[in-house]
């Protein structure tokens, strides 16, 4: 079988490539994907391979290289050993941006009827966004402070409102994400650089700053204005992975401030039950589905494009120079049917 796959041959490039997808293995399920949605933080740093050695990024990207990990499809064959899935079935996966692919069925999960294919993309990064907001414990009342409204920003400040957060800040330079965040869970919204923004957090919070700082950018030296934005005992939680740490600074007062920076990941999750840290992979994503079933999550609002995949190249080279403005971009895989 013939499959359009998404690839960077090297850094810097991207095509829409034809490669052969075999059929599956006894424990795999043979999918067709759908939808899939473009992460742009971690592919365009993908894309552009620009990362300090011994990095996550470093180990993990190789050319040639397949970005995506945010998919949902319909099963189309099944190993001889899988009896969990069917022909037919709806599934939501971490997988690249592949028109097929084979995967074990235990790296793949169903899709509940109430969902749609265009929600269930939204699953991994709901796995990212719940790990960092659970992982710097938001109380009710608390005020927290989100630097960069892409989707995972976006996400973040959702789950914050959600777990009880007072007063949910979203600071980003450009516009239309912050009007994006106000209509998804943003109490107010600054539209400017996180360097620019201890003055007028000041006058928002009274003087006190934020309880909470969620670093959702990756840029290197968002870290040190991050640090500026929260009160005494404050926590910084950084869920942007910068590619270039050596460039990243610690601002003033993270020790005399007694300052707490919290990391998270999309892999934190448990390997199993257990009573002392229960939110395995499966939990996760079975209360970010909960939560988009009583649509409690608005996710339709952050969908900017739909594409098909054959205007993914330009589309790509045209988020690397900001030459569109983008939040969700959903790539329409059955078009190519």
């Amino acid at each position: 079988m013939q499959s359009w796959n998404l690839i960077y041959p090297e850094a810097r490039q991207v095509e829409l490539r034809r490669e052969t997808v075999g059929d599956p293995a006894p424990d795999q399920v043979l999918v067709a994907m759908t939808r899939s949605l473009v992460s742009p933080g971690t592919e365009l740093t993908c894309y552009r391979g620009v990362f300090d050695p011994d990095t996550n990024w470093a180990g993990w990207v190789q050319y040639p290289f397949y970005p995506g990990y945010s998919s949902a499809g319909r099963v189309v064959a099944v190993g001889s050993e899988v009896t969990e899935f069917e022909v037919g079935d709806r599934v939501s996966s971490a997988m690249s941006h592949q028109q097929f692919y084979a995967l074990p069925a235990s790296m793949v999960e169903k899709i509940p009827a109430e969902i749609s294919d265009e929600e269930a993309v939204w699953l991994s990064l709901l796995k990212v966004t719940q790990n960092v907001v659970r992982k710097c414990e938001v109380r009710l009342g608390d005020t927290v402070a989100v630097i960069g409204l892409g989707p995972v920003g976006q996400l973040v400040a959702q789950l914050a409102r959600l777990s009880g957060a007072g007063q949910v800040i979203g600071i980003d330079p450009l516009g239309y994400r912050c009007e994006a965040a106000r209509r998804c869970g943003a109490t107010v919204t600054l539209t400017l650089e996180a360097l620019a923004a201890e003055e007028p957090l000041l006058k928002l919070t009274g003087g006190t700053l934020a309880d909470i700082v969620f670093d959702a950018t990756g840029i290197a030296d968002v870290l040190a204005a991050a640090c500026k934005l929260a009160r005494d005992y404050g926590r910084i939680g950084l869920v942007g992975d910068s590619p270039t740490p050596s460039q990243q600074h610690l601002g003033p007062g993270v020790v005399s401030r007694y300052l707490s920076i919290l990391g998270a990941h999309g892999n934190m999750t448990a390997p199993g039950d257990g009573p002392f840290y229960p939110w395995t992979e499966k939990r996760v994503n079975d209360i970010s589905r909960l939560l988009i079933r009583q649509r409690r999550l608005e996710l339709d609002s952050l969908v900017t494009h739909r594409i098909s995949p054959h205007e993914a190249p330009e589309l790509y080279r045209q988020l690397e120079c900001r030459g569109v403005e983008s939040i969700g971009v959903i790539l329409d895989w059955e078009c190519l049917d």
